[in-house]
């Protein structure tokens, strides 16, 4: 009995609790701090509301554009969407990298969006996309040959993109500059002359060449009226300020330089025996522009890169290479796996008596 009555006051003394607190919270929210709260509390869930509605409107509208087949794609500039296939969007430099790797396309060629119909990249790509996603729906990729060169083709595309990377990295523009500045001298050649030239083993027979040139035989009839000695050079290119090119003749040298264009020199004696020269060319040899020499200055930079930086990967590597003592040929059929053989089973015999 006591028990009872203890529960029941315990009751009642929650029950005025709560009434007492309810009451207190009803008169705080009439008063203007409560009726603030109020006020935000109502402008939140505004709010939330209107957010919920926005998006189950766009998921409606998108749920429309695709029952009728028009999904718009999200606008790019930079790289615009230039086909939907199904919920997949191929982007301008998605053709661009199927180019690429199809051979259709120099990597270091830009693609224009006109470029891309013109040369039926769009058509071709999404070939390819469905192709592969017909592969992936059988199954293929588990196969063990597809494995392989997948696998193979997966190394290939990170070793040329790691060396890319290098390059990107190590042959800047400072360095092509710097690099074409270093040999700009030795792209000077000065002057070149290209000379009609008669050599003559003697004096004797170089002045009888003059005295045929003089009255007005050419260079040409003069060495075919002349012995088998006289040579005759027709088109002679000569670069007297080019160190080491094996036409550095100081007296030619000499000569060559005091001459006009067209004028015949009387006979002199170089290296080659007695000889007459006259200028029919003289051209001032400059430097190539940098814009001509920067492709080549690239390349030959990005092949010094490559080779360093494969020769630093096999001194950290350890490789060891074996040679096998077989002379093997690898065949797809080496790989596969022999036919299990399939044993008889032979029934036990029975006694003519039916007992086993």
């Amino acid at each position: 009995m006591l028990l009872s009555r203890g529960l029941w006051l315990s009751l009642r003394l929650g029950v005025r609790g709560v009434w007492l607190a309810l009451r207190h919270f009803g008169q705080w929210l009439l008063a203007p701090e409560g009726a603030a709260f109020v006020s935000a509390l109502a402008l939140m869930g505004m709010i939330g509301l209107l957010i919920a509605a926005s998006s189950t409107l766009e998921q409606i509208n998108q749920s429309r554009q695709v029952a009728d087949g028009a999904l718009s794609a999200p606008p790019e500039r930079v790289d615009p969407v230039m086909v939907r296939i199904g919920d997949q969007y191929l982007r301008l430099s998605d053709l661009r990298e199927y180019a690429v790797q199809a051979n259709l396309l120099d990597p270091e060629a830009p693609l224009s969006v006109a470029e891309a119909f013109e040369r039926d990249l769009v058509s071709g790509a999404v070939d390819q996309f469905l192709l592969v996603e017909a592969a992936r729906r059988e199954d293929m990729t588990l196969e063990p040959d597809v494995r392989t060169k997948l696998r193979i083709a997966r190394g290939r595309i990170l070793a040329a993109t790691f060396l890319d990377r290098q390059i990107e990295a190590q042959v800047s523009d400072k360095l092509v500059g710097e690099f074409y500045r270093r040999q700009k001298q030795s792209f000077a050649l000065g002057t070149q002359y290209v000379l009609e030239m008669l050599i003559a083993p003697d004096q004797a027979s170089a002045n009888s060449l003059a005295a045929a040139i003089k009255s007005g035989s050419s260079f040409k009839a003069a060495a075919n009226s002349s012995p088998a000695t006289i040579r005759y050079r027709g088109h002679y290119e000569f670069f007297p300020d080019k160190p080491n090119s094996g036409s550095g003749d100081k007296a030619l040298a000499s000569i060559v330089s005091s001459l006009s264009r067209s004028q015949i020199s009387a006979p002199f004696q170089t290296k080659e025996g007695w000889a007459i020269v006259r200028i029919k060319a003289k051209t001032e040899l400059t430097p190539p522009k940098f814009s001509e020499l920067e492709p080549q200055i690239r390349e030959f930079l990005s092949l010094d890169v490559v080779e360093k930086t494969i020769a630093q990967l096999r001194a950290a590597a350890d490789v060891e290479i074996f040679t096998p003592q077989t002379d093997v040929l690898m065949d797809e059929t080496l790989l596969e796996e022999p036919p299990v053989e399939e044993k008889a089973v032979i029934a036990p015999s029975s006694s003519p008596d039916g007992s086993e």
